[in-house]
C-alpha cells in the first residue's frame, strides 16, 4: 500500500453522505443557502481530502409539511495535498424518488504527492502506477459528471441506486494518466461509468432527530475504452449523533468498509473510507 493523498473518490462519499442527511432530516424546507463542510480519509489507499460546498435550494413541491421535490444550484471547493478542485453544479429532484445532478469541476494539480502521473500505455499494474507514471507533475484537468439517483424509503428501510457517467480530460504529456477518483488508467479524454446500489436500515428510526443508517452496498465500475471492470461490495454506515445546533450545524459521520470482489489487479483487497462533516442552514 502507498500513500496516495489525492484519492478524489472521496468526493463521491461527500455526495452520498449529503443525500443521506436529507433523508435523515425530512423537515420543512424554505428557500435559502446551505453550507456543508467535510473532511475524509481513506485506508488502502491512504488518503486525505476536504471540501466546502455552498448551495442555494428552493422547494418545488411540498406535501404534509415535508419536502416533496426541490431544485438547487451550488459551488464547491475541495482540497487535498495533491490537488485543488473548484466546481459548480445544478440539481433537480422532481419527485421524492428521483434526483438528477450535473456537475463540472476544474482540477489544479499541485505537482507533488502523486498529483498527476502519465504513462504511454494502459496495462500498468495498479501497484506499479507510481513508478511507470514517473514524477508528479503540475497540470490542469476537467471533469463533468451526470448523477442519477433512484431512492425509496419505508419506515426504517431506505433503498438507493446511484448511476454516474463521468467524463475526464487531463493535461498530460503521454497518452494515459492514473485516474485517482476511480483508480483506473484513463486516456487523456475518457469516460467512466459507475452504478452503486445500497440497502440501509435506520436503527434509530424512533429517536428522531438522531439517525444511524447501516446496510450493505454493491458497486460496479466500467471504463469501456480500456476494458476496465471492477466490482465492490461492503457496508455503509451513516450517523447523525444529535440534532442541529447553531455552532455545529447538523454533524454527520459516514463510513464505508468494503472489498474488491473483482478487479484486474486488486481482487480480494479490503478498503475503508471515513468522513466527518456538518451542514449549516443559513436561512
Amino acid at each position: 500500500m502507498r500513500w496516495r493523498p489525492l484519492r478524489v473518490v472521496l468526493s463521491l462519499v461527500f455526495c452520498a453522505s449529503t443525500a443521506l442527511a436529507e433523508d435523515a432530516q425530512p423537515d420543512r424546507m424554505e428557500p435559502g443557502w446551505y453550507v456543508a463542510a467535510d473532511l475524509a480519509g481513506g485506508w488502502n489507499s491512504w488518503a486525505l481530502y476536504g471540501k466546502v460546498e455552498a448551495t442555494y435550494r428552493h422547494p418545488l413541491r411540498e406535501k404534509m409539511d415535508m419536502v416533496w421535490s426541490h431544485g438547487e444550484l451550488g459551488y464547491r471547493l475541495a482540497v487535498s495535498p495533491a490537488a485543488t478542485r473548484w466546481g459548480v453544479h445544478g440539481e433537480i429532484m422532481p419527485a421524492a424518488f428521483f434526483r438528477l445532478r450535473l456537475h463540472y469541476d476544474s482540477v489544479f494539480f499541485h505537482g507533488f504527492y502523486g498529483s498527476l502521473r502519465t504513462m504511454p500505455r494502459n496495462d500498468v499494474p495498479h501497484d506499479e502506477a507510481d513508478i511507470a507514471g514517473g514524477p508528479s507533475r503540475p497540470g490542469v484537468g476537467h471533469r463533468v459528471w451526470l448523477n442519477a439517483v433512484l431512492q425509496g424509503k419505508w419506515k426504517a428501510l431506505a433503498l438507493r441506486n446511484a448511476t454516474e457517467l463521468v467524463w475526464y480530460a487531463a493535461d498530460t504529456a503521454q497518452n494515459y494518466f492514473f485516474n485517482w477518483e476511480y483508480e483506473t488508467i484513463s486516456k487523456q479524454s475518457d469516460f467512466v461509468f459507475e452504478n452503486r446500489f445500497g440497502l440501509l436500515v435506520n436503527l434509530l428510526e424512533k429517536r428522531s432527530p438522531h439517525a444511524l443508517y447501516v446496510g450493505p452496498f454493491y458497486a460496479l465500475v466500467l471504463q469501456p475504452s480500456t476494458d476496465f471492470r471492477r466490482q465492490r461490495a461492503g457496508i455503509d454506515l451513516y450517523a447523525e449523533p444529535f440534532g442541529p445546533t447553531r455552532r455545529m450545524g447538523t454533524p454527520r459521520i459516514y463510513v464505508i468498509a468494503g472489498m474488491n470482489i473483482e478487479e484486474t489487479y486488486r481482487t480480494g483487497e479490503l478498503y475503508v473510507i471515513a468522513s466527518l462533516g456538518s451542514t449549516w442552514d443559513l436561512r
